[in-house]
């Protein structure tokens, strides 16, 4: 009985003992950890939406595409050339200069003097485009089409022949009236020579080479009456008006009166529309050749004077 009582008195102190041991053991952990998270550096907040400061907006600058630099395709002798095909008489070339002054062109710039036999007193300046060798005004950048359409405009104006080359140049009104001139070459025979309004490309007139006066008849070989409805088919053809009426038609010689050369035949039209009276330039002259029975000449106006006042 007294072993027995021993035994239960070992066993209850035995599990006494290891429960005390446990309670200590869980209460220095419990302090170590709480030791350890004092100790640790605090974490940072997260800044909310609206504390939050902003990044600086990127700015983003747009750099413009390069644009090719003008170039030089033409020699000044061509230039020069070209220059001296508008100013073939009483004009030399006193100095050449290179200029960009006007923007996105590179142009040889001519200055003119008159010669000591020329009726004219005033020196002149003349522009050639570096790059496309087109005679260059400075106005022209103000017409109602530019000079690349009016050289189309004049190829179409004449589909029945072989163009090779168009040398087209704006008249300011300065010195004429203001156009887009052309002359047409076929190699370097010139087909015709015209002009084309400048505002909306319409053909205001041209005249081919005159025929040569060498082996001509005497008199004409096609009658007026053929030569008229000639005439008459350019203008409708050109304009697609039939409302004209022809004013006045003559036969002229061709040099000296009295040379026995066929001559040519001009006819005078009103342009007839209804509603609008009859009005001094407002018609055509058309010049056809009374050899060939071909158009020579074509205008958009009279040539003459007429006693029809609007």
């Amino acid at each position: 009985m007294e072993l027995r009582t021993r035994t239960i008195l070992v066993v209850i102190i035995t599990a006494i003992s290891c429960i005390l041991g446990i309670a200590i053991a869980f209460h220095f952990f419990g302090a170590a950890s709480e030791q350890t998270l004092h100790k640790a550096d605090p974490a940072t907040p997260l800044l909310s939406p609206t504390s939050a400061a902003p990044s600086p907006a990127r700015t983003f600058t747009a750099t413009p595409a390069p644009q090719p630099s003008p170039r030089i395709t033409i020699t000044q002798e061509n230039a020069s050339a070209l220059v001296m095909e508008d100013y073939p008489m009483y004009y030399s070339i006193a100095a050449i200069n290179l200029t960009d002054r006007f923007p996105g062109k590179l142009l040889y710039e001519f200055i003119l003097v008159p010669t000591s036999d020329s009726p004219f007193h005033n020196n002149q300046t003349a522009y050639v485009n570096a790059a496309t060798g087109d005679l260059y005004s400075p106005l022209q950048d103000k017409a109602g089409i530019t000079i690349d359409e009016a050289k189309v405009r004049a190829r179409l104006s004449f589909p029945q022949w072989t163009i090779d080359r168009v040398q087209m140049k704006y008249n300011d009104g300065i010195r004429y009236t203001r156009s887009w001139e052309f002359h047409l070459y076929s190699g370097d025979e010139e087909l015709v020579h015209g002009a084309l309004s400048p505002d909306d490309g319409v053909l205001d007139w041209y005249a081919l080479n005159g025929p040569t006066r060498f082996g001509r008849p005497a008199t004409p070989v096609v009658s007026m009456d053929t030569a008229e409805k000639t005439a008459r088919a350019e203008v409708q053809n050109r304009t697609g008006n039939s409302l004209i009426g022809l004013i006045q038609s003559r036969y002229d010689d061709l040099g000296m009166p009295g040379a026995n050369i066929a001559g040519q035949y001009v006819f005078l039209y009103s342009n007839d529309r209804p509603g609008r009276k009859t009005c001094e330039n407002d018609g055509f002259t058309v010049v056809v050749d009374s050899v060939s029975g071909k158009v020579q000449e074509y205008w958009r106006t009279w040539t003459e004077q007429q006693a029809y006042p609007c």
